[in-house]
Order: C-alpha cells, then structure tokens, then sequence
C-alpha cells in the first residue's frame, strides 16, 4: 500500500490458463514459479493493471 500523499501506485495482476496443472511446491522462488509457468504451457494470459493512491 503506498504511504498517504506518495502518489498513485501502479498493481499488475496476470492469470494464466494452464493445459496442464502447475508442478510448483508451496514456498517456491520466483524464478521456480516462472519456469514451472513455462513448462505448464499457458492456453491463455490475461493482465489487469490497477492504481490506488491514499
């Protein structure tokens, strides 16, 4: 959350539709995270961006 008169914060959120399931374990890296993505073989992406400012 960005601190009170710091402005608008921008927020990514991506969803992946996946052929397969997701061969992560719980507490992954990013970098884990990203290759099991790679490997799973996304039918779909969708990015919604939004902005907040306190």
């Amino acid at each position: 959350m960005p601190a009170p008169g710091d402005g608008p914060h921008a927020y990514v959120f991506t969803l992946f539709a996946l052929s397969t399931p997701l061969d992560v374990d719980a507490g992954a890296s990013p970098d884990e995270a990203r290759d099991a993505l790679d490997a799973a073989g996304a039918v779909e992406v969708a990015t919604f961006t939004g902005t907040y400012e306190r």
